[in-house]
């Protein structure tokens, strides 16, 4: 009898205790919560719905905190999922999880253990930009979110990390990049096909579309333009304006990822043009800002910004093209095309206050009907802010 007391008594704890497992416990909160989202990927989910996932995620969050486990593939999930989930919050959300918070006892939070803390990424380096500082950070959020997705075997995990990551640094080449990766899983999740998958009728401009749409799959945009050209000149449809839109939207990412290193290899430079620079003579040691060494610095600085006005050129060419959907469009009206347009012209130096504007009207006369458009939706809407920043 004694030794079945005994073994009662350590099964009981050794329940308690898996029952007890914080980890554990903010997995399945997490779960909870995506399962959630997901249900509600191609639709909008009720203010309850929605309420329920801020609400378990934030536990999570907490419980992972208090264990020191705010640093793992897990937390990395609750975070990012959180971040989508709070982009939902209304009045109707707000009032429902106050209700779900007053309904059961807050978890404590603890005392976090001690962590050995790595320099900022933001610190500047030598004659590096404020901007040159936000792409760099988001570069490195980029590569962790990217190595997270390699192991994450999710697809609407994936896109709500990659949108995570596209919110948190809006006003980057990183973030546009990261906006589409998260489109595109959002896409494979739902089992959608994109605007630019339109199928193509039988007919000469729709082939001569076919050809450049086979160009631009190998990233040769350049040829693919006059094809587009060519199509449009035979029948002006939308299908082509709207592909031509993404090539030349394309075509500027492209461009720009290409001079990240050589503006990287310059700026280094710079120190030793600045140095050969320094003059001696009878009166002392004097900077002189027109020597040989920061002339030739600077000329090779202005031709490297050349060529990135031809990235500018071509987000200017996409904008055309999306407000050329637009006008072709039943109704006037075009979710996607709207919505890129108002990136285009935001993306491009001088161009700020347009492109405020121009995000603003696309959020007040268009409604999201899935996640896809969501992403879309709210990342015009974090891109916005970030402009009225000076971002």
């Amino acid at each position: 009898m004694c030794h079945t007391k005994t073994f009662l008594l350590m099964a009981t704890l050794i329940c308690f205790n898996v029952a007890a497992d914080p980890v554990e416990d903010a997995r399945t909160l997490s779960d909870e919560a995506i399962s959630i989202l997901k249900a509600n990927a191609t639709k909008e989910g009720s203010p309850a719905d929605y309420a329920k996932c801020i609400f378990n995620l934030e536990r999570a969050q907490t419980l992972l905190e208090n264990a020191g486990q705010n640093d793992n593939p897990l937390a990395q999930q609750v975070s990012s999922s959180l971040f989508w989930a709070r982009r939902f919050s209304n009045v109707k959300v707000i009032a429902a999880l106050e209700t779900l918070k007053g309904s059961q006892p807050a978890i404590p939070k603890q005392k976090p253990v001690a962590k050995v803390t790595t320099p900022p990424a933001n610190k500047p380096a030598a004659n590096e930009t404020p901007e040159m500082v936000r792409n760099r950070v988001a570069e490195a959020a980029f590569a962790g979110v990217e190595k997270y997705v390699a192991s994450a075997n999710d697809e609407y995990v994936a896109a709500l990390a990659w949108f995570k990551m596209a919110g948190e640094h809006p006003g980057t080449d990183a973030a546009l990049k990261a906006l589409e990766l998260a489109r595109q899983a959002q896409l494979r999740f739902t089992g959608k096909k994109s605007a630019l998958e339109e199928e193509l009728p039988d007919s000469p401009e729709a082939n001569l579309i076919r050809e450049a749409d086979a160009l631009v799959k190998t990233k040769n945009y350049e040829a693919a333009f006059p094809l587009y050209e060519q199509s449009i000149k035979l029948k002006d449809t939308l299908i082509a304006h709207r592909r031509k839109a993404a090539a030349h939207y394309q075509r500027a990412q492209q461009i720009r990822e290409e001079l990240k290193p050589k503006f990287a290899a310059h700026n280094l430079t710079y120190q030793t043009a600045y140095q050969n620079s320094w003059i001696t003579n009878r009166s002392g040691k004097f900077f002189e800002p027109n020597s040989i060494a920061m002339v030739n610095w600077k000329r090779e600085l202005a031709a490297l910004q050349k060529q990135g006005d031809v990235a500018n050129k071509n987000f200017e060419a996409a904008e055309h093209e999306f407000a050329k959907v637009l006008k072709l469009a039943p109704n006037g009206k075009d979710f996607e095309a709207a919505g890129y347009m108002g990136i285009c012209i935001g993306v491009r130096p001088f161009f700020r206050s347009k492109g405020i504007s121009t995000i603003d009207a696309f959020i007040k006369n268009y409604t999201p009907a899935d996640d896809v458009q969501r992403s879309l939706y709210e990342f015009c809407k974090t891109e916005m802010e970030s402009l009225r920043k000076g971002g």
